[in-house]
C-alpha cells in the first residue's frame, strides 16, 4: 500500500529501506504510475481523519506520503519466514518535502524483521514503535514529534538512528536482547537533535554513538551485559548537552566509554565488572562527578574537564590506571583497591584543584 502520487517516490522510499520493489515484487516503475495516474488526479496525498493500516499474510511495505489530520495506527504481521515488513512515513517526497499527522504514531510488528523510518514530518503528539523477535530497523530524521517517542525491541539484534530531529518529550528506547545492538543520535554541523528527556537501554552487546545532540532534562544510558561501546559527543558539532544529570551504566563485561559533554547537574559513570576504558575530555559538569570503574583492570582518563564541586573515582579490584590532567574541582577523592593501581595527577590538575584525597594508589 503506498499513499503517494509519485511512482518513483515509492521506488525511493524502497531503496533507502534496502526493498528492490521490481526484483523482489514484480513491480515496474511505469506500470505504476500509470495506474497511480489513472487512479488520481491530485498533487498530494491529504485525509482529515485517522489512518489504519492492518498487513496480511506476507511481506508488506507501507509507504505514506501526505498529511494526515489523526493518527496513523500500523500492525505489521505475520511476515515470511526469512522476510519482513516495512513501513515509512515519509514527508521529504511529497510536495514542499513535508508531511504532517495531527495526531500520534503507533506502528507495531511481528516477529519477523522489520524496518520503520519516519522522515521530514511533523507529529503532533507522541510516536511509539513496537517491534518483535526479528532483526529491526527505526529511522527518525528531520522531524518533530510534540510528545514522546518510544521503542522497543525484541530478542534480536536492533538497530535505531535519531538524526537532526526535534522530540519535545521523553524518548525510551530499549533494545532488546539481542548481542549487537546499535544506537545513533547524531547531529550535523547546522542541525542539532534536541531531545526532552533520554532513557535508553541496551541488550547482551551495545554500540551506542550520541554525537553532539541536546537533552534539555535529564539522561540515562543502560548498555547491560557483554562488550559495549559508548561514545558521546562529536569533534566537528560539539559536546553534547544535558539540562539535568547524566547516568551512564555499562553493566558487567569489556567496554569502552568516550565521553565529551557539558552536565548542568551531576554525572554518574558505573563501568561495572571487566577491563573497561574510558575517556571523559572537554567536559563540563555542574554539580559531583562520580566514576566507578568496577571490578577488572579499568583505565580511566579524565583530561580537559571542569567539576563544578567534587570529582570521585572508585578503582575497586583490579590492577587500575587513573590518570588526571588539565581537570578542575573543588576537590578529588581517588579510592584504589585492591591489586596494582597506579594514579597519575599533573601538575595543572594539582594547581587547579583545592583539595586532593587519594588512597590505595601507586605511587
Amino acid at each position: 500500500l503506498a499513499l503517494t502520487n509519485n511512482a518513483q517516490a515509492l521506488f525511493d522510499i524502497a531503496d533507502s529501506l534496502l526493498i528492490d520493489l521490481e526484483d523482489q515484487l514484480g513491480i515496474d516503475a511505469n506500470t505504476l504510475q500509470a495506474a497511480i495516474d489513472l487512479a488520481t488526479t491530485v498533487d498530494d496525498f491529504s485525509l482529515s481523519g485517522s489512518l489504519t493500516v492492518a498487513g496480511g499474510a506476507g511481506d508488506d511495505l507501507v509507504a505514506v506520503v501526505g498529511n494526515i489530520g489523526g493518527s496513523v495506527v500500523v500492525s505489521l504481521v505475520t511476515a515470511t519466514a526469512m522476510g519482513g515488513n516495512a513501513f515509512a512515513m515519509d514527508g521529504q517526497s511529497r510536495t514542499g518535502g513535508r508531511g504532517t499527522v495531527g495526531g500520534g504514531i503507533s506502528v507495531v510488528g511481528d516477529g519477523q524483521a522489520d524496518i520503520v523510518s519516519i522522515t521530514a514530518t511533523q507529529v503532533r503528539l507522541s510516536a511509539s514503535v513496537a517491534l518483535g523477535g526479528g532483526m529491526n530497523q527505526f529511522l527518525l530524521d528531520n522531524s518533530t514529534v510534540g510528545g514522546g517517542l518510544s521503542f522497543v525491541g525484541g530478542a534480536n539484534n536492533d538497530e535505531v538512528t535519531l538524526r537532526t530531529s526535534t522530540v519535545t518529550g521523553h524518548v525510551a528506547i530499549a533494545l532488546g536482547n539481542g548481542d549487537l545492538n546499535r544506537a545513533f543520535l547524531t547531529s550535523t554541523d547546522t542541525q542539532r537533535l534536541t531531545l526532552g528527556s533520554l532513557s535508553l537501554t541496551g541488550g547482551l552487546g551495545t554500540e551506542m554513538v550520541l554525537g553532539a545532540l541536546t537533552v534539555r532534562h535529564t539522561a540515562s544510558i543502560w548498555t547491560g551485559g557483554g562488550p559495549d561501546m559508548v561514545t558521546l559527543g562529536a569533534v566537528v558539532s560539539g559536546p553534547t548537552s544535558v539540562g539535568g544529570s547524566l547516568t551512564i551504566d555499562t553493566g558487567e563485561g569489556n567496554d569502552n566509554v568516550t565521553l565529551q559533554a557539558n552536565v548542568a547537574h551531576s554525572l554518574v559513570l558505573a563501568l561495572g565488572a571487566g577491563n573497561d576504558v574510558l575517556e571523559l575530555l572537554t567536559s563540563m559538569i555542574g554539580h559531583n562527578a562520580t566514576i566507578d570503574a568496577g571490578n577488572g583492570n579499568a583505565n580511566v582518563l579524565i583530561g580537559a574537564t571542569n567539576v563544578g564541586f567534587f570529582l570521585y573515582v572508585f578503582a575497586s579490584l583490579g590492577d587500575d590506571q587513573v590518570t588526571l590532567t588539565t581537570t578542575d574541582a573543588r576537590a578529588a577523592y581517588l579510592f584504589g583497591g585492591p591489586g596494582d593501581d597506579e594514579v597519575t595527577v599533573d601538575a595543572a590538575t594539582l594547581a587547579a584543584i583545592d583539595f586532593l584525597f587519594r588512597t590505595e594508589f601507586e605511587p
